[in-house]
């Protein structure tokens, strides 16, 4: 299995869940069981599986940085998993902007791209900054 394979193949079951499947992906590469991973992040294995199958949203970054170690993640993982968190968060943003635009499918599609650019810009600053920040400490 190439490197990419590992993080594009279930990208065209259900778009919101990438990062479980990423996350899954990963830990089966690395050999490691829900419960060793858990264990070593100190969540519950109740909570990772709910990560993995989309059940839950991807975590914060206090809880991803504890998933990092127990999976022994190396650097292509930890960009794949955070791009995989801004993937799940632009659909989600989607399918909100759905729900509350008053026009449904008629609203134009260039105030979408702006609002969905607007947030993915948002997410990358802040993950920008924060790999900066920790590559200073």
């Amino acid at each position: 299995m190439q490197n990419s394979d590992l993080y594009i193949k279930h990208f065209n079951t259900i778009p919101a869940n990438v990062f479980g499947h990423c996350l899954f992906d990963i830990r089966q590469a690395h050999g490691l069981s829900q419960k060793a991973v858990a264990l070593d992040a100190d969540m519950d294995q109740s909570y990772l599986a709910g990560l993995e199958t989309g059940r839950r949203p991807p975590p914060r970054e206090r809880q991803l940085k504890r998933l990092f170690c127990a999976i022994q993640a190396t650097e292509e993982e930890k960009i794949n998993l955070k791009k995989a968190m801004v993937l799940y968060k632009i659909f989600k943003a989607i399918d909100e902007f759905r729900i509350v635009s008053p026009m449904g499918s008629h609203e134009p599609i260039s105030l979408v791209a702006l609002h969905l650019n607007q947030i993915y810009q948002n997410l990358f600053e802040k993950n920008e900054y924060s790999d900066q920040e920790s590559a200073m400490s």
